[in-house]
């Protein structure tokens, strides 16, 4: 059985700094090979010219979805680090992830912290050039964000534990919780990206892109 984890949550919550500890720590129980896709270094790599509209929202995790399901059909397990703030639309590219390959189960871990927390470690300056009037659309604070049920996913709050401790619920919570059968509910997705030879070509070019 293939372990897909999708890690969500608003900016500076802590998503890519437990992916990525989460992912060494797998890679070192095995017995697979793991792979971080991390949105914000997906999203500048190979759609940078995407932007915020609900419609690139979508495209955006629709290939993340995509990306996800060409590593896990490679072989290896998969963490995603993705905010991904539409729910149905989360839920429906868990759904394309589970799918992808026989065998997958896919989980769900939504990190938060408290508002000063984020601010006060958020190094893309999101936060400030939201204070400084420089910046609309914030997910999670004037744009929304909709967090997965509890039922759903495992909660962890990233200013009281450290990144270590993270991990290891994270991987407790993969091995005695039953997967989520998450279906691809809703309308179809925006685009099939990495099967179509091409990548999203909805949006307008942006020189500020938030993380999505």
């Amino acid at each position: 059985m293939r372990r897909a984890i999708w890690i969500t949550g608003v900016p500076a919550s802590g998503k890519s700094a437990l992916g990525e500890q989460l992912v060494a720590s797998m890679r070192k129980v095995g017995p697979l090979p793991c792979a971080l896709v991390d949105a914000n270094a997906v999203r500048k790599q190979f759609w940078p010219h995407l932007g915020l509209s609900p419609e690139d929202r979508v495209v955006n995790v629709t290939g993340i979805a995509e990306l996800a399901g060409v590593f896990i059909r490679a072989g290896n397990e998969v963490v995603i680090a993705c905010i991904a703030p539409d729910r149905e639309v989360r839920n429906r590219a868990l759904g394309m992830v589970r799918v992808s390959a026989q065998n997958v189960a896919a989980y769900q871990v939504h990190v938060m912290a408290p508002l000063e927390v984020l601010k006060g470690r958020d190094q893309t300056g999101l936060y400030r050039a939201y204070d400084e009037g420089r910046l609309v659309g914030l997910t999670g604070v004037d744009a929304p964000y909709e967090p997965p049920s509890p039922e759903e996913a495992l909660y962890i709050d990233t200013s009281k534990l450290s990144v270590a401790d993270s991990v290891r619920e994270v991987l407790t919570y993969v091995t005695r919780i039953q997967p989520h059968n998450w279906p691809m509910t809703g309308s179809e997705p925006a685009c099939r990206i990495l099967g179509s030879g091409a990548g999203p070509s909805r949006g307008s070019t942006r020189s500020v892109l938030l993380p999505i």
